[in-house]
């Protein structure tokens, strides 16, 4: 069985294809790992994928690394990491990713480590990172955030490290062992800046 699958530098352009019924979600999208059930590590890192659509990784119930980084993610649908239930390394940084679907990473409930950084993403909403509890390191640094839910952080209760752009987003994750965010923008306490403008444009 194969356990070990590296296909990065290879032009992918898409990771599953359409199957032709429709779901709540739009049109179903049938993995090409559909039949790798054993595969343990997959890195598809440095190719043309555009966007992960619902169950694209349909059938990697035992992998447990997977490398996404620089392609040209935009967008990653709902579900769209449904299935890879023993993931515990999920790699999307430096992407062009500027939307994350409420409850896209559904299922993937052992992931341990999540790498957000280098993109374009904007918004954090309170499911935005839905259906990971398991997660203990988050890095969202490199970013252009504009709005983080007060509640994005609420379902995480295994989070212990982040690392940020902004010292406002440790605010809002009071419970981690380590919220690391530039020196130049940790300059007051978490209590001085919720009681000043400064955080407002950032939580709702």
């Amino acid at each position: 069985s194969l356990l070990y699958l590296d296909i990065s530098n290879t032009k992918l352009l898409r990771i599953c294809r359409k199957k032709g019924s429709l779901t709540n979600s739009g049109e179903e999208q049938r993995s090409y790992f559909i039949f790798l059930r054993s595969l343990k590590f997959l890195n598809i890192s440095y190719n043309s994928i555009t966007t992960i659509r619902p169950f694209c990784f349909e059938g990697l119930v035992s992998i447990t690394s997977l490398l996404v980084t620089g392609n040209k993610i935009k967008s990653i649908w709902e579900n769209g990491f449904s299935g890879v239930k023993s993931l515990e390394l999920l790699n999307l940084s430096s992407q062009s990713l500027e939307l994350i679907k409420d409850y896209a990473f559904s299922n993937a409930s052992k992931l341990a480590k999540l790498d957000l950084s280098r993109n374009n993403l904007r918004h954090l909403h309170k499911y935005t990172l839905s259906g990971i509890p398991m997660l203990n390191e988050l890095y969202l640094h490199d970013n252009m955030l504009v709005y983080v839910s007060s509640e994005t952080f609420v379902h995480l209760q295994q989070l212990r490290v982040i690392v940020a752009s902004s010292y406002r987003i440790c605010c809002l994750a009071t419970d981690v062992e380590s919220c690391t965010a530039p020196p130049a923008m940790i300059y007051s306490s978490c209590t001085h800046l919720i009681a000043s403008n400064i955080l407002r444009p950032l939580i709702w």
